[in-house]
């Protein structure tokens, strides 16, 4: 036998296919194989709903257009499922029956196509991955994050019309809205379930594309995507769970995609003539990069405004690492060019008061108005460490390792850490957050996530194991991918807290389901309420009973807030007080402390973030006819201009009416805002020298705030009350001397939102007058939910008390307070016997 004999023999046999794709079929795999092109028809479809103001729901009124009827956006969404399922099969059944042989991807097959028998394994990993993301089940711990991002898609239900949803520009969440499409119960789960793991495989598949862009392998790349999935994240949560429902999953793909086109781009404009796959002239190269990066930018602007952020700072990186592979010299100019714009940031860009007045005295920013990321101890560096964890700054170290080779994966690793650290790129983001809303800085740390977790860690390990020496020992062959494995596996499994910061547990980990609400969700069932469509009856229950009841029925109650770290006392208090609701003060009454009370001039105002408000007449609240009013759609955060003088020792009333006139989905934040007697802010959250130490009654943020606590604004007149001092509930700050009073309207900018604020009477209570007051709206008619009392099987939680996000024992502090509110609705009924699980209605 000839050795050409038997190299044939030993060959496995395979019919050769001479027949080709058709470009149609290549563009219909590719459309796929991109793991993002098949958003782009939804996201357009949605922004011609938004811009023609047309039907969302079903229940809506008939639209009629230039063409008659117009159907409902979530019946078009249906229709686009239907079609992309079909071209799915096709694609696939396409791919499978072409499956390619050589290193040419889906989007450019060119060769001889070889007919082979389908190999399943490559799919196991696959497999493998989607189980770590589905056996734990979508993660709804009370109450943290993931309960708003499911608000905001069951929210879609009430809604008739595309443009009232308080999320706003977050479009994606009506793509989760169409798949769960009525609000969920407990039986429904498995929809959010499937829903979220697919769209956790999917960035997984961006990250896998990502990898290959840069020059991992097969095999290591998926190794980077598995280790990316158990290490990505902030403190102790894992990215892909932490934000499975939120639209920031879509901005976060959208801008790796964009990361891994522009790195494509680059190396086929590089190797134009070169190319072994599909060679395609330069000119045309550029058009489909640009068609790619607008279709990309607008769609991560329309899921998450920070993905913009996350994407810049990629491709910053990468022409960074373009040009110096075109000339290393070319450092020195690079150095050059940051000083100078640096420089001119510092020199002309505007600055808000915030930046020189708190952020650079508190250590957010450094001397020269970068982020203070290379001093210890500093709440940036703290920050910076809760993304990155220990497994971060070893991934951070081999970055710098890469750059001196000059790689792609560690500029991609290191860039964005300059990039941040450089006043070019912080004092204008410093700027737009401080005008917005200065405690808003402390998201500044989000912008790591343009790091891949663990690229530079799997690219340095897969260059050690390609070096020549070590290949010809055949030992080494065998066991150095199973070692590597070993040691990242005892890498990713530090402990969770905040020394390591790491995700693997909170990823696999099953929340308990008291700790999700599914006790007070059992016997929740909103069609046997009689009066869950009567919008005149205002339904009182809990903090968290009224959001998990807002979440699935949000016809049943109005939007409400959140209210992480509340004590008990506070809880019960909020319960009592509303049945004796207030009433405006007569004016006539008592003179308030602030200086125009009733807006009638807006220079006695000042507005420290967003649009200036404007004085207008008011109507409908006896002995008031003037008040302030944001710009519709906009945000505004308007306090009293002069300070008013206060005292620890005495106790003082404060109130503010407030009416929504159009837009009903513009939330508001009631607000008092500390001075010390130097006539600086006293930061609210924050402990010495710059802050007021958490009052106690407050909710405490950059101000404290009362009443309405980023709530959505009612649509009539309703005044909100609040006692504070020495002898009430609520506390001045000791070192506080001075005050001012306001509010934020509008502060999710919902469009076309119109908030007037008006009767702000603040004074010196005496002492014949009671000390606490009722603080929430008065209503025609209320009703206590009083749910079956839950067993609460778990002591506290430990995703708080690693992450020290919320307080431990959160979930069964706002599920305390039964009793008090079944003995209270006693009072106010006067029946000796109230069950639970059971509607009252209060006259």
């Amino acid at each position: 036998m000839n050795l050409t004999a038997k190299s044939s023999w030993t060959q496995p046999r395979r019919r050769l296919n001479t027949q080709q794709p058709s470009s149609s079929e290549k563009r219909l795999i590719a459309y796929f194989y991109s793991g993002w092109a098949f958003f782009i028809p939804y996201l357009l479809t949605y922004l011609l709903y938004l811009w023609q103001k047309w039907p969302a729901n079903s229940f809506a009124p008939s639209a009629l257009g230039n063409g008659g009827y117009i159907p409902a956006l979530l019946h078009v969404y249906w229709a686009l499922h239907a079609i992309h399922l079909v071209l799915a099969i096709i694609a696939l059944r396409t791919w499978w029956k072409n499956n390619s042989n050589g290193d040419c991807n889906p989007t450019a097959q060119s060769g001889v196509i070889q007919k082979t028998r389908f190999d399943p394994y490559p799919l196991l990993p696959w497999i493998f991955l989607a189980l770590i993301f589905a056996i734990p089940g979508v993660y709804l711990e009370w109450p943290a994050d993931p309960w708003e991002h499911l608000r905001r898609i069951t929210e879609w239900s009430i809604h008739p019309i595309v443009g009232e949803h308080s999320a706003g520009y977050k479009s994606f969440y009506f793509f989760a809205y169409s798949f769960i499409s009525v609000p969920p119960n407990l039986s429904r789960f498995g929809n959010v379930n499937i829903y979220g793991t697919c769209i956790d495989l999917l960035l997984a598949w961006q990250y896998y594309r990502l990898a290959k862009a840069v020059g991992l392998n097969q095999r290591w790349s998926f190794l980077f995507v598995l280790v990316n999935a158990l290490t990505f994240g902030n403190v102790c949560f894992s990215f892909y769970k932490y934000y499975t429902l939120a639209t920031t999953m879509y901005a976060q793909l959208g801008a790796v995609a964009l990361t891994r086109i522009t790195i494509e781009f680059v190396q086929k404009s590089k190797n134009e003539d070169s190319s072994a796959c599909n060679p395609r002239p330069l000119p045309r190269l550029l058009a489909e990069y640009i068609v790619c990066l607008v279709l990309l930018l607008a769609f991560v602007a329309c899921n998450h405004v920070q993905g913009i952020g996350i994407a810049g700072l990629g491709i910053g990186s990468i022409l960074v690492w373009r040009l110096l592979d075109w000339k290393r010299s070319a450092s020195w100019g690079l150095v050059v060019v940051a000083l100078i714009l640096s420089i001119a940031t510092i020199l002309w860009w505007p600055r808000h008061h915030s930046i020189d007045t708190f952020y650079r005295p508190s250590g957010w920013l450094n001397a020269w108005y970068g982020f203070n990321l290379f001093a210890w101890p500093s709440p940036a560096t703290d920050r910076a460490i809760q993304i990155l964890g220990l497994f971060g700054v070893i991934n951070l170290v081999l970055g710098f390792y890469l750059i001196g080779k000059n790689l792609v994966a560690g500029w991609l690793t290191v860039g964005p850490i300059i990039a941040v650290s450089l006043p070019m790129v912080a004092l204008p983001f410093s700027n737009r957050i401080g005008m917005k809303n200065i405690s808003e800085i402390v998201t500044f740390h989000r912008l790591f996530f343009a790091l891949p977790s663990g690229l530079a860690i799997i690219y340095a390990i897969q260059g050690w194991s390609f070096r020549r020496e070590w290949m010809v020992d055949p030992i080494y062959k065998k066991y150095f991918f199973p070692a590597a494995i070993l040691i990242l596996a005892v890498g990713v499994s530090l402990a969770p807290d905040h020394s390591y910061n790491n995700r693997l547990w909170q990823l696999l980990r099953t929340t308990p389901d008291d700790l999700q609400l599914k006790g007070v969700l059992a016997s929740f069932q909103p069609e046997a309420r009689p009066i869950n469509k009567a919008d005149s009856i205002q339904v009182i229950s809990g903090s968290a009973t009224s959001f998990a009841f807002n979440t699935f029925d949000p016809r049943l109650i109005p939007f409400y807030s959140r209210q992480i770290g509340f004590p008990v006392a506070g809880k019960l208090s909020y319960l009592e007080s509303t049945i004796t609701f207030g009433r405006p003060t007569d004016p006539a009454f008592q003179k308030s402390l602030v200086e125009d009370p009733f807006g009638a001039d807006h220079n006695a105002w000042i507005s420290f973030a967003g649009s200036e408000t404007m004085a207008k007449p008011v109507t409908g609240l006896p002995g008031r006819t003037t008040g302030l009013k944001n710009p519709a759609g906009q945000a505004s955060q308007v306090f009293n201009r002069k300070l008013v003088p206060i005292d620890p020792d005495k106790t003082y009333h404060l109130e503010i009416s407030l009416k929504q006139s159009t837009g009903f989905n513009g939330t508001v934040y009631l607000a008092a805002a500390w001075y010390d007697r130097t006539g600086h802010l006293q930061i609210s959250d924050l402990s010495s020298p710059n802050g007021a130490h958490n009052p106690p009654g407050w909710a405490n943020g950059v101000y404290s705030y009362f009443g309405l606590i980023n709530g959505v604004a009612p649509s009539r007149w309703t005044t909100f009350k609040i006692s504070f001092g020495r002898e009430a509930n609520a506390k001045i700050p000791p070192d506080a001397k001075f005050l001012r009073i306001g509010a934020l309207l509008n502060f999710n900018s919902a469009p076309g939102a119109e908030i007037y604020m008006t009767n702000v009477l603040l004074w010196e209570k005496s002492a014949l007058e009671p000390n606490e007051d009722g603080i929430f709206a008065q209503f025609d008619h209320r009703a206590v939910e009083i749910p079956e009392p839950t067993r609460l099987y778990s002591n506290e939680s430990q995703a708080a008390r690693a992450s020290g996000h919320w307080p431990a024992q959160q979930t069964a502090v706002d599920l305390a307070g039964q009793k008090e509110l079944l003995s209270a609705t006693r009072a106010a009924t006067g029946r000796a016997s109230v069950g639970f699980d059971e509607l009252i209605e209060l006259p």
